[in-house]
């Protein structure tokens, strides 16, 4: 419980609550491991209908999301603080709109073997909603004129609206293996039309959020402090990257 609430806002715990409490029950249901059974190193779980990888070596741990380009958190050693993250890649075409390969896409051609991992997913126009004060007050009227049935279906427009992507721009394919003491990352990139100032975003930043009035990530203060530039010569490209647990990580691009 003090994770939850110290995590939350206490708005969220109105609609969120339902999962903490399916998760307590599949704990009740199935168990604890017994606190005197050692951890076997090395293990990989997928969870393929949440998109999510968790690998754990004696050295490290990786926790990617394949629904979102293969993101993931990397941590050596003490895993209670965050050592590396990749936010995966950002950029923008001629007209301003801002591109990026962290969207929602639960489609994402994805395949896992043991400790290897292959994502292929799009680079796409990210198509934010934001809020004005003229369009908070037209919100806020609109919800006071109209019954229940019709602002669930505009709330539920505005939810899928702000996750879903624009056209598409180019194709990554990510490809993530886990060592004993390493991880390599490897991206192929291919654009198909002029794609300006593409970053890859490694510290923490998000396509999409929701408002929080009082909860932050340490990591997250420094966001924006860690880009990587890429250039894209012919529209092609291709990066390697070697994280190792010295903090140190070896990049070819």
């Amino acid at each position: 419980a003090p994770i939850i609430t110290d995590s939350l806002d206490d708005r969220y715990l109105a609609y969120l609550s339902p999962f903490y409490m399916l998760a307590a029950q599949a704990a009740l249901t199935y168990g604890d491991f017994p606190a005197d059974a050692p951890p076997s190193y090395p293990h990989a779980i997928h969870f393929p209908k949440a998109g999510l990888w968790v690998v754990e070596t004696e050295a490290l741990k990786l926790v990617a999301n394949f629904h979102k380009g293969g993101v993931f958190h990397l941590n050596f050693g003490d895993f209670g603080t965050f050592v590396e993250v990749d936010s995966g890649y950002f950029g923008e075409i001629p007209d301003g709109q801002i591109v990026t390969t962290q969207y929602l896409n639960p489609e994402a051609e994805v395949s896992v073997d043991d400790f290897r991992a292959r994502i292929s997913t799009a680079l796409v126009v990210n198509r934010p909603v934001t809020i004005s004060p003229w369009k908070n007050i037209a919100v806020r009227a609109f919800n006071l004129i109209t019954p229940g049935f019709g602002r669930r279906l505009f709330l539920d427009f505005l939810r899928n609206r702000a996750v879903s992507a624009g056209h598409t721009v180019g194709k990554v394919l990510r490809e993530i293996v886990v060592e004993e003491d390493s991880v390599l990352v490897t991206d192929h990139i291919n654009v198909n039309e002029p794609v300006l100032n593409l970053v890859l975003q490694l510290d923490t930043e998000r396509a999409f959020s929701f408002a929080s009035t009082g909860f932050f990530e340490l990591q997250e203060l420094g966001a924006g402090s860690s880009l990587m530039p890429i250039e894209l010569a012919g529209g092609k490209v291709t990066i390697r990257r070697r994280y190792l647990p010295d903090g140190v990580m070896e990049m070819e691009q």
